[in-house]
């Protein structure tokens, strides 16, 4: 129990069910009125969440089979019925496009998901605990950034074959060494801090410390990382699809999309000009989130 004393002017939360919550709505409140400040994190978040929208209501948006060739409307340039036109076996541009956002956007997001999900804790533990443990993790990173990422993603993939998830794993495993040099950069950041080094003389332990008090901390140029991340695994993976080591047909994909108007791009140029927008709009706007959360992540630009 938490008691004021005279003329405290300290606000105390209630000790009462839902004051977590309550803290939760603060904060979330908080942290969208900070984004809303920013120009370049709205406009990112503006693009980012239509194009992410538009990939989980690909079905309700497309009921037909985008994958059916209908070669009597082959080549069809953009009309009424097709917005976007038809490519060389008939079917509607649009449609391919809304369903390629489900496929692109899934490939990114889960091959961030192994990058993040195996360099920061490589990083972290090599921040940590210098000596032959970290120079360990950060040859191994080194190792592996020491070969061009998109040359590298191309010789996994074609190691593993084609197909979505292995092309998911060549972008994961490319991106490794991004986040495990940024994580460990953090902790070097953070182990000498004041509060860690109260924690210490707490009695709290080494594992304790980096968990319940480093890592938390740490959390916000991650978080920036992820978005200029997913950006980067969007390109990587068009030019997967576009060498044919990404989705394999009929599954359409936005570099399967480009690499197939390539092939027309005399004849029938809307082919390769809406996958190609499709890919630098949702990039960019991966890139403007990321700009823009930096900035409300840094202290000296909070009170432009």
């Amino acid at each position: 129990m938490a008691f004021l004393t005279p003329g405290s002017t300290s606000h105390v939360l209630p000790l009462v069910p839902g004051a977590r919550s309550g803290r939760q709505v603060t904060r979330l409140h908080h942290l969208t009125r900070q984004v809303r400040r920013s120009r370049q994190a709205t406009i990112g978040l503006a693009i980012v969440g239509t194009m992410t929208l538009i990939a989980l209501l690909a079905p309700v948006l497309v009921r037909w089979d985008v994958g059916v060739p209908v070669l009597t409307d082959a080549l069809l340039s953009p009309s009424r019925a097709h917005p976007m036109g038809t490519d060389e076996l008939g079917r509607d541009v649009l449609g391919r496009l809304v369903h390629g956002a489900r496929v692109s956007l899934s490939v990114a997001a889960l091959a961030v998901g192994v990058s993040v999900l195996a360099g920061v804790p490589l990083g972290m533990v090599a921040g940590f605990w210098e000596g032959k443990i970290g120079a360990a993790v950060m040859r191994f990173t080194e190792a592996i950034q020491a070969f061009p990422a998109v040359l590298l993603a191309i010789a996994i993939a074609s190691a593993l074959g084609p197909g979505i998830e292995n092309a998911m794993i060549a972008i994961g495993v490319v991106g490794i060494p991004a986040y495990a040099r940024l994580a460990r950069a953090e902790v070097l950041r953070l182990k000498s801090s004041e509060f860690v080094h109260a924690a210490r003389a707490s009695g709290a332990g080494s594992g304790r410390i980096l968990i319940r008090h480093v890592m938390p901390n740490g959390t916000a140029p991650i978080i920036v990382a992820i978005s200029t991340g997913s950006a980067s695994a969007i390109l990587t993976e068009a030019a997967l699809s576009f060498v044919g080591l990404g989705a394999t047909p009929p599954t359409p994909s936005w570099g399967s999309m480009l690499q197939n108007g390539y092939q027309f791009i005399t004849i029938a140029p809307w082919l390769g000009i809406f996958p190609g927008i499709a890919i630098s709009v949702t990039t960019f706007g991966f890139i403007f989130l990321g700009d823009g959360l930096r900035d409300l992540s840094d202290p000296r630009l909070r009170g432009r």
